[in-house]
């Protein structure tokens, strides 16, 4: 009797599962499609995405609705769009590409600001953007055009980037993110990988506090800083064949930058800094290539009345030019552990630095550098200090500098 009961129980219990596992999967059957059809689609909107098609009224209308309702875009296959702009409306934008291309003969997303424009976020990843032209275009413009910087806090993430002149433009917008992108420039020495530009510091048009983060880039200029900007910070840029690794070009208020575990391989230099104060260099390479030109340095800070400056742990190596010295450092800075090799010429200094003009609390520290196979150390001024820094000419002899500042 026992046992019959317990059967009987037992089976009762079997059917309840098979009725609730059936009833689990009939809600994930039905709710599936409708969770997928979240995202908002090209398709939705009337897109083709053949890759021959224009699509961009499709784009616009689709990015209207994304901003106004906050829903996600998802893109999927081969789209051809032209100069996409910023809704009005303000929101957030998130588009998605799953590794889809987005391919144009122009620009691929001016996204600027207005006036009135409300807060705006935008989040771009896992994309593909072609030029056809070449070395023509932007694929991402990231603008404000008034002082109330309504575009910012943005996230450009996993994206490749074809033959455009200028890939990404930061221009008067903060606290955005660049992370995990490649970009090829075809060649172009003028081309531009990514552009940090600020417009006016005194009427709030500047670019601070941007972060680029795993960055590679094949030609032109890797990353290019103008204007009033304050607070780049730079991880793991990796420059090919470029013009420039990073440059600095200003008419306005520009502090604060950082490099740090990068490779920067250029014609005409790896990092060249001017009128900056609060940098800080660290375990970053910079290398020459065949053909460099004879003005390259691998590093270049100055002038002399730049301050706050940390240089550390960084390495010149296979220098082709025969001109000027591939370390340039000037002002109040911290100089230490860095190593610079291959110069094979005692005519060229390893390392040039200029002291700071001002003696006041302002000296250079140069403590623990390494250079071998170059002219020693060429030193300007007299606020310098430190020691221990060893360099062996190409004829074998070996020297050691040290630095005794008397006031």
């Amino acid at each position: 009797m026992g046992k019959s009961i317990f059967l009987f129980l037992l089976s009762i219990l079997c059917i309840a599962n098979t009725l609730t596992i059936a009833s689990i999967w009939h809600v994930k059957e039905k709710h599936f499609p409708e969770r997928r059809s979240y995202y908002l689609s090209p398709e939705d909107f009337g897109a083709k995405c053949d890759n021959k098609s224009d699509d961009s009224d499709a784009f616009s209308g689709m990015l209207i609705n994304a901003a106004s309702t906050g829903r996600p875009i998802q893109i999927v296959g081969k789209c051809f769009i032209r100069n996409i702009s910023l809704p009005q409306t303000g929101g957030k934008i998130e588009i998605s590409g799953n590794g889809s291309t987005l391919t144009t003969d122009q620009n691929v997303f001016l996204f600027k600001s207005q006036k009135n424009t409300p807060k705006t976020e935008i989040f771009i990843h896992d994309i593909n953007f072609v030029e056809e032209n070449k070395n023509t275009g932007q694929a991402i413009v990231i603008e404000n055009n008034s002082s109330n910087r309504s575009v910012g806090g943005s996230r450009i993430e996993r994206v490749k980037m074809y033959g455009f002149q200028r890939a990404i433009n930061i221009t008067n917008s903060s606290d955005n993110t660049i992370e995990n992108i490649y970009t090829y420039g075809y060649n172009n020495t003028n081309s531009e990988s990514i552009l940090i530009n600020g417009l006016n510091m005194k009427n709030g048009l500047y670019s601070s506090n941007n972060n680029l983060i795993n960055i590679s880039v094949v030609g032109g200029y890797a990353v290019h800083i103008v204007g009033a900007v304050q607070g780049t910070y730079i991880d793991n840029l990796r420059s090919l064949q470029s013009t420039y690794g990073v440059k600095t070009d200003h008419e306005d208020s520009q502090e604060g930058i950082t490099i740090k575990d990068s490779y920067l391989e250029g014609y005409y230099g790896g990092a060249v800094i001017d009128n900056n104060s609060y940098i800080s260099i660290s375990n970053t390479a910079a290398d020459s290539i065949s053909g460099v030109d004879k003005t390259w340095h691998g590093f270049h800070i100055g002038p002399s009345n730049s301050s706050s400056i940390q240089f550390n742990n960084n390495s010149v190596f296979h220098y082709f030019g025969n001109a000027l010295s591939p370390v340039e450092i000037m002002g109040n800075a911290i100089v230490t552990e860095n190593i610079i090799t291959g110069l094979g010429s005692p005519k060229i200094a390893c390392m040039r630095l200029v002291s700071p003009k001002a003696i006041v609390n302002k000296i250079m520290l140069v403590e623990g550098n390494i250079c071998w196979e170059t002219g020693g150390i060429d030193k300007v001024g007299t606020n310098f200090v430190g020691g221990n820094n060893i360099y062996n000419l190409p004829d074998g002899k070996i020297g050691i500098y040290k630095f005794q500042y008397t006031p």
